[in-house]
Parts: structure tokens; sequence; C-alpha cells
């Protein structure tokens, strides 16, 4: 099996003693310390949060640590509630209505403003003004 897979036995039988490294004992350590954290903010936070809670445990290790064994697992943040407005989602917009039943004339580009003559004269389709 050594030759198919291609390395000497006895790095294979050392790797039967000792299958996991330092390293991913401390990450598999810091994987309990970073579920906990993630699950009391109700899996809403993400890696700079986890991190400073870690910080506040006394625990010394990189955001960028964090933010790779978080990925690993598949711990994510909650982005958001429902459907993101910006994709179709959300409540539609209502108009509100006219509760003093005001008759507001709008002004158009055919009825200049009459108490102001800064407002420019509306020009008709033959090309004469109005005023």
């Amino acid at each position: 099996m050594c030759k198919m897979v291609g390395v000497h036995p006895s790095g294979f039988y050392a790797w039967c003693v000792q299958p996991e490294s330092k390293r991913a004992k401390e990450e598999r350590r810091l994987l309990g310390h970073i579920k906990q954290s993630w699950l009391e903010s109700g899996a809403v936070y993400h890696y700079p949060k986890v991190s400073d809670d870690l910080r506040d445990l006394g625990e010394r290790c990189g955001i960028n640590r964090i933010h790779r064994i978080m990925r690993l697992v598949g711990l994510r943040s909650q982005t958001g509630y429902g459907k993101r407005k910006w994709k179709g989602g959300g409540v539609p917009s209502v108009v509100v209505p006219n509760h003093l039943q005001r008759q507001i004339a709008g002004y158009g580009p055919r009825a200049p403003c009459a108490a102001c003559s800064a407002c420019p004269p509306a020009v008709s389709a033959t090309g004469s003004t109005d005023r």
C-alpha cells in the first residue's frame, strides 16, 4: 500500500502513531471556542466579532486563522432577515392618501407661475411664448 501511495513505510507508521499535528489539535480546540461564540451570538457574528470574543477570553490567534477555520467548517454570519430589498424582496411602496383633500394644481411646462418673474416662459410647439 505504501508503494501505491508513494510514501515510505516508516513515515506511514509514524503518521499512524501521531496522525494529528499540533496545529490541527490547536485548531480543533479553537473551533470549540469559535462555535460557542458563534452560537451565543445567535449565529449572527462573523469572524471579526468572533475574533474579538476570543481575544476577550484570552486566546491569541489571528483574524485570518479564525476566518479560515469558520470557512472550512461552514460557519457563516446571518446577513439579513428574509429577502434583500435590492433583489426584488421587501414591502412595495404605498402612496399616502390625501387626508386633507387638497386640490393642488401643479405647474406644468405650459403654465408658469405668476408669482415670480424668474420662471422662464413656456414655449409652445409652434415656437411662440405664452407670456
